[in-house]
């Protein structure tokens, strides 16, 4: 964040007043030095969407056959989402849910 050394007076003036209530003492020359030695953390603005899997992917990472992918779909084992009329993805975080609550069950966790 950059400080411009030319605040308009009156935006300053109106962050004083605001301020000043909370802090003892505070006047324009305080704030502006205060301000200067402050630095801002980046801001992600956008976070990225995890890749969404095809059920052979899904099929593939579990070891298992495609039909028994939908098997659990159809079980409600395993969340699916339909995208358009055809298409079904799948997050990799429920795949992952889906494993690791198999593998309580059976005593195990996979790697």
């Amino acid at each position: 964040m950059k400080i411009l050394s030319t605040v308009p007076p009156g935006r300053l003036e109106a962050a004083v007043k605001l301020l000043g209530d909370y802090v003892e003492g505070l006047d324009s020359d305080t704030l502006l030095k205060a301000l200067a030695g402050y630095k801002a953390e980046p801001v992600e603005r956008h976070r990225t969407m995890e890749p969404l899997l095809t059920a052979d992917q899904v099929a593939e990472y579990l070891s298992c056959s495609r039909r028994s992918v939908w098997r659990l779909v159809n079980d409600g084992r395993l969340k699916a989402a339909r995208i358009g009329q055809n298409t079904t993805r799948f997050r990799q975080a429920d795949i992952t849910r889906f494993v690791n609550k198999s593998a309580r069950n059976t005593g195990q966790r996979r790697s």
